[in-house]
């Protein structure tokens, strides 16, 4: 979730198999929500948002499914305030993934946390950043 400076609040999700951002007013009303997908195949989930300096929404989620049911790979977005899509990527890797964040670095320049795993692991996968151009 991020909050506006007059206090309304984006909040993330899914709606059927699409990711769902949406804006809300500070009294719970609508203001626009929009669903969208990547290349995935699979469910998509926005799990964190944020406000850039430069007054842009970004944020990251995940595709879930398959079989087995797991974290298939990385989704990663740019909004402007009023629901306007800048760009949508995803990751292309064929290993399981999950993300954590998308952090501004400057107007142009994001830096993106997440991890790859190994379901045959013992072990927690370690967190990576991958640097991202917009």
């Amino acid at each position: 979730m991020a909050v506006t400076s007059v206090g309304d609040l984006f909040m993330g999700g899914y709606r059927s198999d699409s990711a769902l951002v949406m804006r809300v007013d500070p009294l719970g009303h609508p203001v626009w929500s929009r669903t969208f997908r990547s290349t995935n195949a699979q469910r998509e989930i926005v799990n964190q948002l944020t406000i850039t300096p430069d007054g842009y929404l970004i944020g990251s989620g995940d595709s879930y499914g398959g079989s087995p049911a797991m974290y298939r790979s990385v989704l990663y977005f740019k909004f402007d305030l009023d629901g306007n899509a800048q760009w949508i990527r995803s990751s292309d890797d064929p290993r399981p993934a999950f993300s954590f964040a998308l952090l501004p670095r400057t107007t142009e320049e994001y830096v993106l946390v997440d991890e790859v795993y190994d379901l045959t692991s013992p072990t927690f996968a370690d967190p990576l950043s991958h640097g991202v151009n917009a």
